[in-house]
Formats: structure tokens, sequence, C-alpha cells
């Protein structure tokens, strides 16, 4: 998996920025086990600065992407998993 680029959370502080409120994103891993695991959101903290929270956002998306690969990898089951479904 290739290293997030961050501009995709902008779009979490123009949500803030319009309607006031965070918006959740959620990690997603599509396994080669025609697995779709989705995670517990992950939303934005409105009281960090920008740039840094945008680091720590990717990060933690990232690293949770790459951990639920893994589990799912090994056949575990994950806690913070919604959504798991065996796709065709």
């Amino acid at each position: 998996m290739c290293s997030f680029k961050q501009g995709f959370l902008r779009l979490g502080e123009l949500y803030a920025q319009e309607a006031g409120l965070r918006l959740p994103f959620y990690p997603v891993a599509i396994h080669k086990a025609w697995l779709v695991i989705v995670g517990k959101p992950i939303a934005c903290n409105l009281l960090t600065p920008a740039r840094l929270e945008r680091l720590r956002m990717v990060n933690l998306l990232e690293g949770t992407i790459k951990t639920m690969h893994r589990e799912a990898t090994e056949n575990q089951a994950l806690e913070s998993i919604l959504f798991k479904r065996r796709i065709l």
C-alpha cells in the first residue's frame, strides 16, 4: 500500500467550516480473500492546528487500515470492525 497523501482530509476541515460538525472518516480495507472490512469512524480534532491534525489523521488512518488488513490475513477478529462481508 502506498503512503497516503493529506489532501483528502481537507474535506473534514471544509465540512467543519460549513456545517460546524466533525466529518467522520471510515478506514476501509479490502482483502484479497474478497473481504471488505470497515472500521470505526475517526473524526478530526477541531482544536488542533490543521496541519498537525492532518498529519495525525493520515498516520492514524493508514496505520488502522494496515492493521485491519494484516489481521484479516492472520484470520483474527478485530474489535474495531463495524462491517465485514465477503463479496462475490
